[in-house]
């Protein structure tokens, strides 16, 4: 085994034990697409976070109610695996893009890992992974240069996270605020018993109609702007029943961010 492939197979190992899987691939886009064509019917496809407003899905449910031939597919893109070990709960395959610990937005790699107990589909999918899991030399560079620092830096967003949606929930033009880590939200309990180390990077909000048209005003201007996965955040729109504001925090200080908040009042 050469030197390269020797960190990848070390990166994986560690990667595996985080999640409570079997084994971990590291793979490009085209193999995704391959899942789901293999899997046909018989793929469930969860989000260990996400949803509008942002929901956290109880694994652990999902592994038991499905038939014993299906796969479960969980998508572990926000919580990442610093956060949720979906393999532990139940989830047959895990899979999370490799951006947030190489700090490439849309890289186009991702991570897939398979759980403890395998349908019968599961395990030609397995083999066509031994054949074609392989990363360039540059994103096996990255991704070792970035899974040393990636739990601390994952730790600071979903700190931050928790910091800003206890600031919303105080907000006078702030209406409705879900997150995970609030008590009160829809999904604290199944939170506390699916994610770790917090309740993730996302907070989603309702505000009142004046501060809904200068909001986007506010924190798109250049000196608000955010770096992707970096020290900034990022603001969404959902447009549904509601306009829900989504902010997604990075790993640095979030002062700045409040202060300019603060112009909402």
């Amino acid at each position: 085994m050469d030197e390269q492939n020797s960190e990848l197979n070390d990166i994986a190992q560690a990667w595996s034990k985080r999640i409570g899987a079997r084994a971990t691939w590291f793979v490009g886009a085209g193999a995704i697409q391959q899942l789901h064509e293999m899997l046909g019917d018989k793929g469930i496809y969860i989000e260990s976070l996400g949803g509008v407003p942002i929901t956290v899905t109880d694994i652990k449910a999902a592994a038991q109610e499905k038939d014993p031939d299906a796969c479960l597919v969980c998508d572990n893109t926000l919580a990442t695996s610093f956060g949720c070990p979906a393999a532990q709960l139940g989830a047959t395959l895990t899979i999370e893009p490799l951006d947030a610990v190489v700090s490439w937005p849309g890289c186009g790699f991702f991570a897939v890992s398979m759980g403890r107990a395998l349908p019968e589909i599961v395990k030609s999918y397995l083999a066509f992974l031994d054949r074609e899991a392989a990363l360039p030399k540059r994103v096996v560079t990255d991704l070792s240069a970035g899974i040393d620092r990636f739990d601390e830096r994952r730790q600071a967003c979903w700190d931050n996270t928790q910091a800003l949606a206890a600031y919303l929930v105080c907000h006078p033009k702030v209406r409705e605020v879900r997150y995970p880590g609030i008590k009160t939200d829809p999904s604290f309990q199944v939170a506390a018993t699916t994610l770790q180390h917090g309740f993730g990077p996302c907070v989603d909000f309702v505000m009142e109609p004046p501060a809904v048209h200068s909001i986007h005003r506010i924190l798109a201007s250049p000196s608000n702007s955010w770096s992707p996965l970096g020290i900034g955040f990022r603001i969404d729109t959902v447009h549904g029943d509601k306009t829900w504001f989504r902010l997604t925090c990075g790993h640095g200080k979030i002062d700045a961010l409040i202060e300019v908040l603060e112009l909402l009042n």
